[in-house]
């Protein structure tokens, strides 16, 4: 299981409930109280640990 920091939960799920629907990018997610950079890190993470797979034009899909 991804080692998910306390109160990040909500912003996990949001991405991978995305992630499931239609391909994204960090970009698309816009949450308040956080930044691109620390969405963006999420997002690698969770290519890291295989729950995203990122496709060829930079896009991430649900694994």
């Amino acid at each position: 299981m991804l080692p998910i920091k306390q109160g990040q939960e909500a912003t996990v799920e949001h991405i991978m409930l995305a992630a499931s629907r239609y391909p994204i990018t960090p970009e698309n997610i816009r949450l308040p109280n956080q930044s691109h950079n620390h969405i963006a890190l999420i997002f690698e993470q969770l290519a890291f640990f295989g729950h995203l797979r990122q496709l060829e034009n930079g896009e991430y899909i649900r694994a």
